[in-house]
């Protein structure tokens, strides 16, 4: 059960395969609260460009596009180093 879990979650920095994909989609729905909540902070105007910065699965870059007509956004996945 230890290395199931291990598997899982290194599959954090960076998601790859079946198993990167199931990550994705759990990173998504434990995120949307804190997205929902801050992006019903933000006034998005048509036309804006966006830089997505963080992790998770595109669900926030997903959002953004449905609410603005002609947006660019960006995105760039940050990645924490652990050191030893």
């Amino acid at each position: 059960m230890a290395n199931i879990l291990k598997s899982f979650f290194s599959q954090c920095a960076r998601p790859k395969g079946a198993l990167g994909r199931v990550m994705l989609s759990f990173m998504n729905y434990t995120h949307a609260p804190l997205t929902n909540w801050g992006l019903k902070l933000v006034n998005v105007q048509d036309g804006w460009t966006m830089l997505d910065v963080g992790c998770g699965g595109g669900f926030t870059i997903r959002r953004l596009l449905k609410r603005n007509k002609d947006a660019q956004v960006y995105r760039d996945r940050l990645f924490l180093a652990q050191s030893a």
